[in-house]
């Protein structure tokens, strides 16, 4: 008896290693994968933007970008730029400095924010409210620290994530009254539990938002967490990577720039976790850290790290995972999600392209 049970558990692990492989080979498969080139209409458009949104009031593949060489709002589909809208720098509808989060609510709508604030803008670019928070606010649009964005929320309040010494907190702007009516603070994972260590730059919370939930996590560890926006409740989940640690070896800290690069080079970084909200699932996106040694070229190193897709069910379990090929994509911040899918920038130093052309690339599961 003991001779014939060897054969039949080895037979096991091995039908039930081909299943796993098998069942992930026919997820990835079902990605789909569909490029677009964007015709600029003679505009000064750039190759990838840095700041995204979707625009679904306009149509499922709608986004507006800011173009920070020329300062203004650029919305585009799957075929052409169809709208510009100019910024001013100064004066009454004056938005200073270059923009790091933008939130389109209508075709008439669109909040934007600098590092001073926040500004309201309608469909001509000019400023219809205007609000600094006392707290420093952490919106962005930024690879290297966090990627945070902001949330219209019942039709009257503004939420956005804000500093305050060494915790985070959501705050609920009553723009009614132009006041913080709430606040909410926002967990660290437990691998930073006592927010004590330091993470060259990773240290502050990705926030992303559906209609009525925040969903957040940090760039050194792999859980996430949401917040329900009326109830106030909080929830953690574990969210395992194949390819990258649990959470990153703190940072010891010095005040020499290449030990802080040498960091940001080698360690993976959790990106966003963002809402495909038609579909109901949601995707983080991971850059993988990178081997440096002493023929790397420090221009592009970020441009060949790859980027890891991880798309998980409304539960956040993790459905399945994909590398996609490195040197391809904009790792500068260049995706969003879209309703039904995600988009990425076509845009990578290392890719040998010498055009100008803007180029997008939807993927979509299942």
């Amino acid at each position: 008896m003991k001779i014939q049970l060897l054969p039949i558990a080895v037979l096991t692990l091995v039908l039930l290693a081909f299943c796993s492989c098998t069942e992930k080979e026919a997820a990835e498969a079902e990605l789909r994968f569909e490029s677009h080139v964007i015709d600029g209409k003679d505009t000064d458009n750039l190759k990838s933007y840095y700041l995204s949104a979707a625009a679904p009031f306009y149509s499922a593949h709608s986004v507006v970008a800011y173009n920070y060489k020329t300062h203004s709002l650029e919305y585009f589909n799957e075929r052409e730029i169809f709208k510009t809208i100019s910024l001013e720098r100064e004066g009454e509808n004056g938005i200073p400095g270059e923009l790091v989060s933008m939130l389109p609510v209508s075709e008439d709508s669109i909040w934007v924010g600098n590092m001073v604030g926040f500004y309201l803008l309608d469909k001509d670019g000019a400023v219809k409210r205007k609000y600094s928070p006392e707290k420093e606010h952490i919106t962005n649009s930024n690879y290297a620290m966090n990627i945070a964005a902001m949330c219209w929320f019942e039709g009257r309040y503004l939420v956005f994530p804000v500093r305050d010494e060494s915790s985070f907190l959501l705050y609920f702007l009553d723009t009614e009254t132009d006041s913080i009516c709430r606040e909410i603070l926002l967990d660290l994972p437990a691998s930073n539990k006592e927010g004590k260590n330091s993470y060259a730059g990773f240290d502050y919370p990705h926030v992303s938002f559906t209609k009525d939930m925040a969903i957040y996590n940090y760039g050194y560890d792999h859980s996430v967490f949401t917040v329900d926006l009326k109830t106030g409740e909080k929830r953690s989940f574990t969210v395992p990577s194949d390819y990258s640690p649990e959470c990153l070896k703190p940072f010891e800290k010095t005040d020499d720039i290449k030990d802080w690069n040498l960091y940001w080079w080698e360690n993976c970084h959790y990106q966003n976790v963002m809402p495909l909200l038609d579909s109901g699932l949601f995707v983080r996106l991971t850059l993988l850290g990178s081997e440096v040694d002493s023929d790397t070229n420090p221009e592009t190193i970020i441009d060949s790290k790859q980027i890891c897709l991880t798309y998980m069910n409304d539960k956040f379990e993790v459905l399945f995972e994909t590398v996609l090929p490195a040197g391809k994509y904009s790792n500068f911040s260049g995706w969003c999600a879209l309703p039904e899918c995600l988009m990425l920038y076509v845009d990578n130093r290392l890719d040998g392209k010498t055009d100008d052309q803007l180029e997008v690339e939807y993927i979509s599961y299942p």
